[in-house]
């Protein structure tokens, strides 16, 4: 559910809804890798990106580089916060 406007956490992903839209979301990393997944239910779109690098800005980076793909994918694409 989503609580205190449009930004909820379930089941460990976190979610964000942008009027009839929403992205859900998860990153994660173990030393020397990073991975991100997002889907957006509503465009029928997901994506996987997996980094063989981890510094303190990869999941930013790969945060940064999964907006990107899916705003080129689809104009409408909810952008990740």
């Amino acid at each position: 559910t989503y609580q205190d406007g449009a930004f909820s956490i379930g089941l460990n992903w976190q979610m964000l809804r942008e009027g009839e839209r929403e992205v859900i979301w998860q990153d994660g990393a173990i030393p020397g890798y990073a991975s991100f997944c997002i889907l957006q239910p509503q465009l029928d779109m997901a994506l996987v990106i997996l980094s063989n690098e981890l510094d303190p800005a990869t999941l930013s980076r790969l945060s940064t580089l999964a907006n990107r793909i899916m705003q080129g994918i689809d104009a409408r694409s909810v952008t990740k916060p």
